[in-house]
């Protein structure tokens, strides 16, 4: 009877370890299929497989397709607000530069900084542009000969009119002001200096 007791219990102390071996290597395997199950679905979620893929049974992500740049074209236009030196502004529509075709609002920002574009669209753009130099609206009046001169400021090689004068009617310092030339702004000044000086 001992011996079948001492028998017995050895059994037990050799089925035990076995057993809890059995359990682990189970939640091992378990969790290995559970993984791999989670992997999985997430892959097909994430990924498209192509029809000729599916039919070869391969596994093939197909990428996304890319991105489309929105880009300036030949016929892209800009509706441009100049703004001068000297405050006035002036508005034209014309097409773009041509450095500015096939570039990206993004890049012409960085190659072109002096252009603030407010509103993109391939097909007309609105901005504004700092220009350096004054407008059409600012003249110098110069005595040449017996003749009064009016040139744009901006562009003193441009006429804008000539006016035949009596000198001999002119004070020395009004002679020698007109000598050196007069700056004038806008069209109303210009106006009331080339009365006077017909009068």
């Amino acid at each position: 009877m001992a011996i079948y007791a001492t028998s017995r219990k050895k059994k037990h102390n050799f089925l035990l370890p076995v057993l809890i071996t059995v359990i682990l290597a189970l939640v091992i395997l378990s969790a290995v299929w559970l993984t791999k199950t989670i992997v999985t679905n997430q892959l097909q979620e994430n990924n498209t497989v192509s029809p000729a893929a599916a039919a070869g049974n391969s596994t093939v992500t197909a990428s996304a397709p890319p991105v489309q740049k929105v880009t300036f074209t030949e016929n892209s236009m800009l509706n441009m607000t100049y703004v001068y030196s000297c405050g006035h502004t002036a508005s034209k529509v014309e097409k773009v530069p041509p450095e500015f075709i096939g570039k990206t609002l993004d890049e012409v920002k960085e190659s072109f900084p002096e252009y603030h574009i407010t509103s993109f669209s391939p097909g007309t753009s609105i901005g504004e542009k700092k220009l350096s130099g004054v407008c059409d609206e600012h003249y110098v009046m110069k005595l040449d000969g017996e003749k009064l001169v009016i040139t744009y400021k901006n562009n003193p090689q441009k006429i804008k009119q000539e006016m035949s004068i009596d000198i001999n009617m002119l004070p020395f310092e009004t002679i020698e002001i007109l000598n050196k030339g007069i700056h004038v702004d806008g069209e109303t000044e210009l106006l009331e200096f080339m009365e006077d000086f017909a009068s």
